[in-house]
């Protein structure tokens, strides 16, 4: 089984995920973050090649759930107000590395030096939890991560705002609402009840891409999740 990393926000969806041959690995929420984000696995840490990266101070207060997982560790600590809590929240694409890089993990930025990938700065904090990812393919709702995206080179879906539930603000975003893995895309929810369905599931299946719905209603905005 495939070890999925999701915040305790949506834990809802264990069941669901097992089912779909998933081992959801539960992250506990970080106060020091805001609340509407503060299980968000997009916040809490970031895929850098093999291994999970999170501060030193989350890992020492969770090191029971991570011991057994290989990570690396920062001291630079994540705020409780925005552009202060996206130290992790970046999109990599093979070749780019998109993020408001002045608030992003140096760890993250030395990472994407050593591996040749070109950082894009763009004004969207939220860039991982604004772009759902799939193979050879990207959708947003985010105008500046289009633009960014197209610019480059990529094949990108332009999405209606909003549409995606999270508490606490007027709507999510659709990568924190959703996670790519062989060939499926996994929505928390019902993704045929977003009024861009179909062009969603045209777009999805141009790349032999199938959008899964986890749950029925509307999808949630838990911070997407984090394949190991």
């Amino acid at each position: 089984m495939k070890t999925v990393f999701i915040g305790e926000g949506g834990a809802y969806f264990s069941d669901a995920l097992k089912k779909h041959g998933f081992s959801p690995v539960i992250l506990p929420k970080d106060d020091k973050l805001p609340e509407f984000v503060s299980s968000h696995a997009d916040m809490l840490t970031v895929k850098l090649g093999d291994e999970l990266l999170f501060s030193s101070g989350y890992y020492k207060k969770n090191k029971d759930i991570l011991k057994d997982f290989p990570v690396i560790l920062t001291e630079e600590e994540y705020g409780g107000r925005y552009p202060r809590d996206i130290l992790f929240n970046v999109l990599f694409t093979p070749t780019h590395l998109y993020g408001n890089l002045p608030y992003v993990s140096e760890k993250i930025k030395e990472f994407a030096h050593s591996n040749t990938i070109t950082p894009v700065c763009v004004k969207q904090g939220y860039a991982k939890c604004s772009v759902a990812q799939i193979n050879g393919g990207y959708i947003t709702a985010d105008t500046g991560l289009y633009r960014a995206l197209t610019e480059n080179g990529e094949n990108v879906l332009k999405i209606t705002e909003g549409h995606f539930v999270l508490s606490g603000l007027n709507y999510g975003f659709v990568g924190g609402s959703s996670f790519y893995s062989d060939g499926k895309l996994y929505f928390f929810g019902d993704i045929s009840l977003h009024p861009d369905y179909e062009k969603i599931k045209s777009f999805c299946l141009e790349f032999r891409t199938e959008a899964v719905s986890l749950s029925s209603g509307a999808p949630i905005d838990i911070g997407g999740a984090v394949l190991l």
